[in-house]
């Protein structure tokens, strides 16, 4: 990944990868929610937590969620269960892609199938999964082809 000592990076400027897909993926998001403890009915205790930089984006944006921490009965607790699905119902970034073979990023060398590197698109960086692996081998010899997929959240 790119915090690593020594980082693969992927990039269109740079020539190693190709077929790129980019993607923000706004249809999970929610950024108000309600975290509900252990209770019955009407005395369960609630917890809200919002962002209030998302939701004025746009005057539409309040996306509300209810996160059921059925098995949470400390205050403290149910307000980080509340932060911990705030923080995961942020946007996403989706970067799909095709690797190619350059010199500087050799499959079997710099990086092996299962690796993760980091994708550099449109200003983003992306930690990508190198998850789907062919090598043909031919009597003209051998053909790899390497596909990525990663995800990362904005904010």
């Amino acid at each position: 990944t790119r915090d690593s000592s020594l980082p693969i990076v992927f990039s269109p400027t740079i020539g190693n990868i190709d077929n790129i897909t980019f993607t923000k993926d706004y249809s999970e998001e929610h950024n108000y929610i309600y975290a509900l403890g252990k209770g019955d009915g009407a005395y369960r205790p609630v917890q809200v937590q919002s962002d209030s930089n998302r939701i004025n984006l746009s005057y539409w944006n309040r996306m509300e969620f209810a996160e059921d921490a059925g098995d949470v009965e400390d205050g403290t607790r149910l307000i980080n269960r509340a932060k911990k699905a705030l923080a995961q119902g942020r946007p996403k970034i989706i970067v799909e892609g095709t690797v190619l073979q350059t010199k500087d990023a050799l499959y079997g060398i710099h990086y092996f199938f299962g690796d993760f590197v980091t994708v550099n698109f449109l200003g983003y960086y992306v930690d990508c999964h190198l998850d789907t692996l062919s090598i043909d081998v031919s009597q003209d010899g051998e053909a790899i082809d390497i596909q990525l997929h990663g995800e990362t959240y904005i904010g």
